[in-house]
C-alpha cells in the first residue's frame, strides 16, 4: 500500500480503486479526503474449481439442511470452518435437530485448526467460511484441492460479502460496492462516474 499512497500524494487522484482481495487501505495516512471504492467481483476460483454448493450468510435453517441433504450421505461427518462461534453454534443445532439425518460435527475457527483435523479425522464434506483470520478461505481451499484425497471432497462455500469494519477513520467519506456478477465495461464504468458524483474528493 505504501506505492498507492505515494502516487495519491504526487497525483492527487479523484478516487481510489480497490480490488476486494487488496490489503486494507490506511485511510489515515491519505493526504486528503476522496473516496475509497471497493469492488467485490466473483472470485475466479470459484468458478475454475466447481464446488458442492455456495450460501450467503445470514444462513437459512432450511436451506442449509436442504444443501446437506444434497450431499446424499444421511450419516456424515462434517468440518464447519468458521471464525464466529455463532455461526457455528448455528449450524450445530440446526444439524442436531435434523430427524432424517445424523451429522457427527466438527468445528474449526481457523484453516489451521482445520488442517490439524483433517490430518486425524477423515470427513465426508466441509462447511467453509472465506473469511477467515491470517489465511483466506479460498487460498487454504487452494491448498486443499491441491491434495489427491482432498481434491474431490465436497466443500460448501459459507460468505457474505460486507464492508470491512474498522477501516474508516470518522470522517473520511468511502463507498464499498460489493457485487456478486460480473459487469460490462460500460456498466463498471457507470458505478464509477456516480460515485465520484456523489463522493467529490476534498483537496487540500
Amino acid at each position: 500500500m505504501e506505492d498507492v499512497l505515494h502516487k495519491t500524494r504526487a497525483r492527487f487522484p479523484r478516487a481510489i480503486l480497490l480490488s476486494d482481495d487488496a490489503p486494507p487501505l490506511p485511510l489515515g495516512q491519505l493526504p486528503y479526503d476522496l473516496p475509497v471504492i471497493r469492488f467485490a467481483l466473483p472470485r475466479p476460483f470459484l468458478q475454475d474449481h466447481p464446488i458442492h454448493a455456495y450460501l450467503v450468510k445470514p444462513l437459512e435453517r432450511e436451506k442449509l439442511l436442504q444443501t446437506l441433504q444434497s450431499l446424499g450421505k444421511p450419516e456424515a461427518r462434517l468440518l464447519i470452518v468458521d471464525d464466529d462461534p455463532a455461526m457455528i453454534r448455528f449450524i450445530q443445532q440446526a444439524c442436531r435437530a435434523e430427524k432424517q439425518a445424523h451429522y457427527t460435527l466438527f468445528s474449526a475457527f481457523s484453516a489451521a485448526q482445520a488442517d490439524d483435523i483433517l490430518a486425524q479425522q477423515p470427513m465426508d464434506a466441509i462447511l467453509l467460511d472465506l473469511e477467515l483470520p491470517g489465511r483466506h478461505g479460498i487460498e487454504w481451499l487452494k491448498t486443499l484441492r491441491s491434495q489427491p484425497a482432498m481434491a474431490d471432497l465436497p466443500v460448501i462455500v459459507i460468505s457474505v460479502q460486507d464492508a470491512p469494519t474498522g477501516l474508516l477513520p470518522p470522517g473520511r467519506p468511502a463507498l464499498e460496492i460489493f457485487l456478486r456478477r460480473s459487469l460490462q465495461p460500460h456498466v463498471l464504468s457507470d458505478w464509477i462516474k456516480t460515485a465520484l458524483e456523489k463522493l467529490p474528493p476534498q483537496y487540500p
